[in-house]
C-alpha cells in the first residue's frame, strides 16, 4: 500500500458493475479522479479529499446527482460531467467556491438549460464559475 500513497491520478474504466466508490480517503495525494464507461456507477463517499481538483465523469448511466457534500472539496477547480443522461442535479449543498471550470455535456437537457437560465436555482449555483460550457 506505500505505492499508493502517492496516487495521483485514478481512472476508472469499463467497470460495468461499479456502483459506487469508497474509500479513496486512503489517497491522500489524490489530484484527479476519472469514472469513465461504468454505466452502474451513481454515488461515491470520499468527503476528506483535500488535494482533488479534477472530477471527470464520463458515460455512467445511472449517474443522476453529485453528492450533497462536494462543496466541501477546498481544491477542486474542475469538474466535467459527460454523457450521463441521467444527470439532471446539481448537489443540494452546491458547489466549492474554488471551481474554476464546469463541463456539463449530453447529459440531460433540462439542467443544461436550467444552468443557463438567469436567476434559475442552478444559475446561482454556479455563477461564480468563471469558465461553464454546457452541450448537448
Amino acid at each position: 500500500m506505500a505505492t499508493l500513497h502517492a496516487l495521483y491520478l485514478l481512472h476508472l474504466i469499463h467497470c460495468n458493475e461499479l456502483s459506487s466508490v469508497e474509500g479513496l480517503q486512503a489517497f491522500p495525494s489524490l489530484r484527479r479522479l476519472i469514472i469513465s464507461y461504468c454505466p452502474k456507477f451513481s454515488c461515491w463517499c470520499m468527503e476528506e479529499m483535500p488535494t482533488l481538483c479534477d472530477i471527470d465523469i464520463n458515460s455512467c448511466q445511472d449517474l443522476t446527482s453529485l453528492p450533497a457534500w462536494l462543496h466541501r472539496l477546498p481544491s477542486l477547480e474542475k469538474l466535467r460531467i459527460c454523457q450521463c443522461p441521467k444527470f439532471d442535479s446539481l448537489p443540494e449543498g452546491g458547489l466549492p467556491f474554488s471551481l474554476e471550470t464546469l463541463e456539463i455535456i449530453n447529459c440531460n437537457p433540462g439542467l443544461m438549460e436550467r444552468c443557463q437560465q438567469e436567476q434559475s436555482p442552478e444559475w446561482l449555483m454556479i455563477q461564480h464559475i468563471p469558465y461553464r460550457r454546457y452541450i448537448s
